[in-house]
């Protein structure tokens, strides 16, 4: 089995979904993208730096830098859950079920 590392958005096909691997990888790309561009838009509509978020969260700028770049790999739950309220925002945490022919 091929080693996927990881996704270039530009050329995903029907049968490339049809591979466990990849659609697994996708998944996961996808969830980071959302966190990614979450923390951003809220970010920005607050009108906040990264920095000036970091101390709202109590911690460091540079994993608000990480967590906006999409390398939030094992974010934890407390975390998304701090940078909720740094946002004034509740955090809404969904197990949405697969859609038929979708494993």
């Amino acid at each position: 089995m091929k080693k996927i590392k990881s996704i270039s958005y530009r050329s995903i096909h029907e049968k490339d979904m049809k591979d466990p691997e990849f659609r697994d990888l996708y998944k996961k790309a996808c969830n980071r993208s959302r966190i990614q561009y979450t923390i951003v838009e809220l970010r920005e509509k607050k009108g906040l730096t990264q920095v000036e978020l970091a101390e709202l969260m109590g911690t460091k700028q540079s994993n608000i830098s990480r967590w906006e770049e999409g390398l939030c790999d094992g974010i934890r739950l407390s975390t998304l859950e701090r940078i909720a309220n740094a946002f004034d925002c509740n955090l809404d945490v969904r197990f949405v079920p697969k859609k038929k022919g979708v494993k």
